[in-house]
């Protein structure tokens, strides 16, 4: 059923303008439905509020959904011991508002087309004769039931079920971004004549799952002045009139920041637009956090890691560094963290301290950011006194979720890139989107090789991107990397790539998610670190010597006879304990014509070799 509704989405969304809006066979289908579902029962309802109780990520809660069901207008609700969470559709724009309390909008075109769905079911417009617009069929026989594939005018394909038997609604399958989600319908029963699911349940082909249990169904005659509405981000964060500037660390392309945590540290922490604010299990036991529930996360790569969460206190940015630009300080109170093990090679820094964890969306949407890359500092603003530059050139930044997007055109095609200040090296194209413009094979055709995420490894192939433009610049002869994943972050169906640190430094940036804006400045003179020369993808995954994950073809290590899965365990005489993952990789970047001497241990034996640097990308 996966795969063929995979195919119909691809071959509906391409030709719905042109079919007939509803099959024959699907419009015997829905009168049928009409008929057993008792449809005339919902003309004469306004307002259905949904009140249950909710299991997600190892966490019970309260949920209360309240749908319109005249204009399909949505305020989803959840509240678990830890967080709330919250989505509002207001017929034209959706907002979230996650863990934190931050709020941002979700305005994507995938996100819109997401959102439109969701109306057209709020609305049950399957029990309408005419669908309200959308395009539906043909009918497909299953074991129990019948399926079809529905687009709503404007919104994204989904694959329905009826059961045979009553032609309830049982099982909604849509293709989100990166995974396949799956709902399910369960114990219908009659209220107030309307037929009404008491359990639903959703999962996703990343792992996750919840499970909603109905208490009760509420008919009401109209809407409150807080539904419907956008949500509010907390009064949690103090900043005084004057920006705050901090010091910005950019070591082997990880932008990080200093923090304070209830008052102890400082501990360092990645900047990272795209991901949430996350401690490491060392820090939470360091501070005597208590940590609960158990959801996935993922990333790069194509696997997932457990989370939990917990919140913190205190969070105090800015004004206590010796360094510091600013007398003065950022406070956030009452934070939510994920606690989160992203491990060895994410967090390690060789002789230095640890990386505590990451802090990411919850500070984008509480203040305005600005990202001086070339000076190395980053300024904190209240949105009520942030201004661009003047000679910023303002683009629009959007979200499918919890990652900015930007439009920008690679090889000239015009595309949505994900702003990701957590990638520490270059732009990375995704393949769905490569393949529809045409440049996958092109991209592919580049140096073979590897990345590394929360998700573990992406096979990738490096090749020169030719040229990107962006912010209102032409970046010329950068270097990027092609991904097909399957599955996480690299495996999207929606965005053309990811831009890390390697094509950002280009720039001084400011964001302000409130507006839903941006700022470039282009700064010239940036040059991006070289391809590495060596032909190895060593990953650092513990403190005593080293991985080799990659070994690129006719490449200098290939010439030394280096493979996949050896352990390096010394460089030019250096033991790699001593050494960092940025230390080793900055071996390899040394000058063409260097000479490098590895000590490799293979199924326990101990192999010296020595290789010599040259350049693999023309």
């Amino acid at each position: 059923m996966k795969s063929l509704g995979a195919v119909l989405i691809l071959v509906v969304a391409a030709s719905a303008a042109a079919a007939a809006p509803i099959a024959p066979d699907a419009a015997a289908l829905f009168a049928d439905v009409r008929a057993k579902s008792h449809a005339d029962a919902w003309r004469d309802v306004i307002l259905l509020r949904t009140v249950g109780t909710s299991r997600s990520s190892g966490l019970d809660g309260e949920s209360v959904l309240v749908e319109d069901v005249r204009d399909g207008r949505i305020d989803e609700r959840a509240r678990y011991p830890v967080f709330a969470l919250r989505d509002v559709w207001d017929g034209r724009v959706a907002w979230h508002q996650g863990n934190s309390g931050g709020v941002h909008r979700l305005d994507g075109a995938d996100s819109t087309r997401h959102f439109i769905g969701n109306a057209w079911l709020a609305k049950r417009a399957w029990l309408k004769p005419d669908l309200d617009g959308a395009f539906a069929g043909p009918v497909r026989h299953e074991a129990g039931g019948d399926e079809l594939t529905v687009v709503p005018r404007g919104g994204e394909p989904m694959t329905l079920s009826f059961d045979a038997a009553t032609r309830d609604l049982v099982r909604i399958v849509r293709t989100r971004p990166t995974s396949l989600e799956t709902t399910t319908l369960t114990d219908y029963r009659e209220v107030d004549g309307l037929r009404l699911p008491f359990t639903i349940a959703t999962t996703d082909s990343d792992g996750n799952a919840s499970t909603t249990t109905v208490a009760r169904y509420e008919r009401l005659a109209r809407a409150t002045a807080d539904l419907f509405v956008p949500p509010r981000t907390p009064d949690d964060t103090r900043i005084g009139t004057r920006p705050v500037t901090i010091p910005l660390d950019l070591a082997d392309g990880v932008l990080t920041i200093e923090a304070r945590l209830d008052g102890r540290g400082p501990y360092r922490f990645i900047l990272d637009t795209g991901g949430h604010a996350i401690v490491s299990p060392a820090i939470a036991k360091e501070l005597g956090l208590v940590a609960s529930g158990a959801g996935q996360s993922g990333g790069a790569g194509e696997g997932t890691l457990t989370e939990q969460y917990t919140r913190i206190a205190r969070v105090d940015l800015g004004g206590t560094d010796q360094r510091g630009f600013d007398a003065g300080g950022v406070t956030m109170t009452d934070q939510h963290f994920f606690v989160l093990d992203l491990g060895y090679p994410t967090f390690e820094r060789g002789r230095e301290a640890p990386i505590a964890g990451l802090l990411g969306v919850e500070l984008f949407e509480r203040l305005g950011v600005r990202i001086d890359y070339r000076a190395r500092r980053l300024t904190l603003t209240s949105f009520a006194r942030h201004r661009f530059a003047r000679d910023a050139v303002v683009t629009p930044l959007m979200f499918d979720a919890d990652i900015p997007l930007v439009t920008g055109i690679l090889g000239g095609r015009a595309g949505l890139f994900a702003l990701d200040t957590g990638n520490a090296g270059s732009t990375l194209v995704q393949h769905h989107w490569a393949e529809r413009v045409g440049l996958a094979a092109a991209m592919k055709a580049g140096v073979e090789t590897a990345s590394f995420g929360a998700g573990g490894l992406s096979r990738n192939w490096a090749s020169r991107l030719e040229p990107f433009e962006i912010g209102g610049a032409r970046i010329e002869h950068q270097f990027g990397r092609y991904a097909e994943d399957r599955r996480g972050a690299f495996s999207s169906r929606t965005e053309a790539g990811n831009i890390g640190t390697d094509l950002l430094a280009n720039f001084t940036i400011d964001f302000d998610y409130r507006r839903g804006l941006m700022g470039w400045q282009y700064v010239p003179g940036h040059v991006q670190e070289p391809f590495p020369r060596g032909g190895l993808r060593v990953l650092k995954d513990r403190p005593e010597d080293a991985l080799v994950v990659s070994v690129s073809a006719d490449s200098p290590a290939a010439a030394a006879g280096i493979e996949a899965k050896d352990r390096l365990v010394a460089i030019d005489g250096v033991p790699t304990s001593e050494l960092s993952g940025g230390d080793i990789g900055n071996v390899f970047r040394r000058a063409p014509g260097t000479t490098v001497r590895l000590t490799v241990r293979r199924d326990e034996r101990t192999v010296e070799t020595s290789l010599v640097l040259r350049e693999l990308l023309p």
